[in-house]
């Protein structure tokens, strides 16, 4: 059973929030005492997401948003895969490691009017199609590759114990400005005021996976749980074969590939 309540945000707040983040068409949700915040869709998903079966292959990458996710997922999925370079060109990578949320963001007026945009195209409908399909309806074949931006809280207990992750952290100048341009640029967010006003959100813990500093925390507490590898982005970026030696040490090939 999920153990936290979901609450609606204030009605003024809200209509700001709608005023600004255009992409969002149903409203925003807080969720247990750290009033996390997501789309209102979050609600429809949020127990499936919790009691998600684990399995003892998995490897998760777990972020905040903007924190080195895709770097980390090719780097995860070519050492997986014994450094399979033309799979990894031949397959998208939201394929070959799927987003445990996206179904929250993308509702069927969103994906209507998105492949609109995109001239009713047949490529942009399988895209939107995807994506709309939650990962817990997925027939996925061991190993799972799995990403997500939601804290450890709000992800099956059994994560942290039966498999492996990786949680990676970023300077929050760094995320807030990254974060803040890609909110600019996708339309599932659409955001249409300024960096002021956006930094705004991001103190006030009023942007999707927020808070920043809960979240964090919750993956530093797991920094010497022996199936985690906590790291930050600024140490992946300066060596990256550091992180292959420490990721070899919480996880052998056969404890991946069963």
């Amino acid at each position: 059973m999920f153990p936290y309540e979901i609450n609606p945000v204030d009605k003024s707040l809200q209509e700001e929030l709608m005023s600004d983040f255009k992409g969002e068409r149903n409203g925003y949700v807080q969720v247990g005492p750290k009033k996390w915040f997501f789309p209102a869709a979050y609600t429809d998903h949020a127990e499936k997401f919790y009691s998600y079966p684990i399995r003892q292959e998995d490897v998760w990458v777990v972020t905040y948003p903007r924190s080195g996710t895709i770097v980390m997922e090719e780097l995860v999925w070519l050492i997986v895969h014994d450094l399979d370079f033309d799979g990894q060109a031949r397959v998208s990578l939201d394929e070959r490691f799927p987003f445990f949320e996206y179904t929250m963001l993308h509702d069927e007026e969103f994906n209507r009017d998105l492949w609109k945009l995109n001239n009713y195209e047949f490529e942009p409908l399988r895209k939107l199609a995807f994506w709309q399909k939650p990962v817990y309806e997925m027939d996925l074949p061991s190993p799972r590759l799995v990403s997500t931006h939601l804290p450890y809280s709000l992800l099956p207990p059994a994560l942290t114990k039966k498999c492996k992750s990786i949680y990676i952290a970023r300077n929050p100048k760094d995320v807030s400005v990254s974060y803040y341009h890609q909110n600019r640029l996708l339309k599932v967010f659409d955001f249409q005021s300024d960096f002021e006003k956006y930094w705004g959100y991001f103190e006030n813990d009023l942007l999707t996976w927020s808070p920043y500093w809960e979240h964090l925390k919750e993956g530093w507490e797991q920094r010497n749980n022996p199936n985690v590898l906590f790291i930050f982005y600024e140490d992946l970026r300066k060596e990256r074969m550091e992180f292959i030696k420490n990721f070899q040490n919480i996880s052998t090939k056969e404890q991946i590939n069963g």
